[in-house]
Order: C-alpha cells, then structure tokens, then sequence
C-alpha cells in the first residue's frame, strides 16, 4: 500500500483510509464543469445517483475498473466465475461537476458504497491523486483518503465485441413485477426458466421444484411492451435476485432473450443521465 502524507491533529488514520473530519466546502453548480483538477479527474455527483452506481457494480464483483471517461463514469465488471456482466455508465451532465481525463484505476465497490453510505445527503466528490494512488472521497463535513488498486489485478471484462448475441424477442417489465417473479420462484426452487412464446403470445416464466411448480404468463395486455420470438433459456435465480434487488422501485426493465444465450438486463436511473446493463449466462439443461 502507498505511504499517506503526514496527517493533521484532526485526522485519524484507520486501515488504509485516512479519515478527516475538518469541514469542506463543495459549492453546487448548474451543471458539469470544464476545470480541470490538477490530477486531472475531480468528480462531484449526487450520492443518491453515486449510490446507485456502486449498488449496482456490488451486486455483481466486490472490486472493478473505475473509467473516468472525457464524457462521463464508466465501470464493466464481471463476477470471478463469469457469468454476470454489468456495465453502469453515468453521464457528464448528470454530474454536479466532472472533470476527467480517461483514466482507469480499480477500486473496492463495497468498501466505496459504505464510505459513501454515511452521506446522508448532499453532494459527494471523487479526486483522484496519481503521486500517492489514493482516491480522495469528500463528503459534506467529512473526508477519506483511500488506496486504488492496480486495474491490471482486477478481472478483466469480455470484449465488447464478444457480447453480441441473437436476441429474437423481449419485453419491458416494471421493477415491481420483476421482484415478484423472482420472489415466486425463490418459493419453489433454484432455477428458473425465462422465454417468449410467439404464438401466445407472451413472456413465460416457469420454475420446478421437487413437488411443486411455479408458472407465470404476461401477456401484450400486461407489460409496458412485448416483442414476440423464439427465446427458452434456464438461470441460476441467486443471479436474477442479485438483478432485481438493485433495481430502482420506479424503473421499467428492459429485458431481451434468445435461445440458450445471455438474458440482458437495461434500466435507467438519475433521471435517464445513468445506464444500466446487466448479461447472465444460462446455464446447461438439467
């Protein structure tokens, strides 16, 4: 781990964070700005939207690549045994500031999302420090210095061009009914299958347990929208629960199925300025 500058009597260091709680001042602005910080990524969103993003990547890896992209933050993880993908993107302007430069640096997503956590309310700031490969977390009254990790320890992502799949058919699925989908299957079983039937049609849902099984059907009358198409694919629902538990109430998924290929998983959130994108591969035919 790098070694910390010397810190002031009201600074407390703890692991490999150091803590100040001298006050800060974070002046909002209107919208992102073009100054550039020293290091050249300074950062100052909404911790509700910072929240949200780092909920999201949590959900699928503990640690991932941070992009500090010219337009906006970017982060593509994927879980050790490869089988979930999620790529959260948070444009510019959907920032109260934002100054970046292309950067990548790894970071610990659940340790971020419990330093940003105890921002109850107000903006938080990310800034980057290249001399000493810490990342300054600056929150209303509050600061941490923490370390990043190396991008190149962190799993590396499928190539995008590696994710193209046949997807035949789909439908939009409001959060609250995909949560109860899944709540429906965690009572019979481990797997769930998800398809269109083209000649109903609909978006099927089905689940077998030992003696019990769970079968759900939504038609064009019952979802936001419906694309018709040959799609049949079996998932672990541990995946799926991970899925829907950090998809906001308000939110309608859009969800797009093949046959025997990934289901993919799109929402927004921050007001249409953040992205979400999720893949979960199927697994074999029992």
């Amino acid at each position: 781990m790098p070694d910390h500058e010397t810190v002031t009597e009201s600074e407390a260091t703890a692991g490999s964070e150091t803590v100040s709680n001298e006050p800060t001042d974070e002046a909002a602005t209107d919208g992102p700005t073009s100054e550039t910080a020293s290091n050249g990524v300074a950062v100052t969103v909404a911790v509700d939207r910072l929240t949200r993003l780092l909920d999201v990547v949590s959900a699928v890896v503990e640690e991932c690549r941070l992009h500090f992209e010219p337009d906006g933050l970017r982060v593509v993880a994927t879980d050790p045994a490869r089988v979930a993908l999620t790529t959260v993107e948070l444009d510019a302007d959907g920032c109260v500031s934002y100054a970046g430069d292309g950067t990548t640096v790894g970071v610990d997503a659940d340790r971020l999302a419990e330093l940003v956590s105890v921002a109850d309310d107000g903006p938080v700031t990310l800034a980057l420090d290249p001399e000493t490969l810490s990342l300054d977390v600056r929150l209303p009254g509050l600061s941490y210095t923490v370390a990043v990790i190396d991008p190149e320890r962190v799993q590396e992502p499928p190539a995008r061009e590696e994710l193209s799949f046949p997807y035949d058919a789909g439908c939009s699925l409001p959060a609250s009914e995909l949560d109860r989908l899944v709540r429906a299957v965690d009572l019979i079983g481990d797997y769930v299958r998800l398809g269109v039937d083209p000649d109903e049609p609909a978006f099927t849902v089905d689940a077998e347990g030992d003696t019990d099984e769970v079968r759900l059907r939504y038609g064009p009358d019952d979802l936001p929208s419906l694309a018709p198409g040959v799609a049949d694919s079996l998932f672990s629902l541990n995946y799926l629960a991970d899925v829907s538990r950090v998809v906001p109430n308000d939110a309608t998924v859009d969800i797009r199925l093949g046959e025997e290929c990934p289901v993919r998983f799109e929402y927004d959130f921050g007001d249409g300025h953040g992205t979400t994108e999720t893949l979960v591969s199927p697994r074999l035919r029992k």
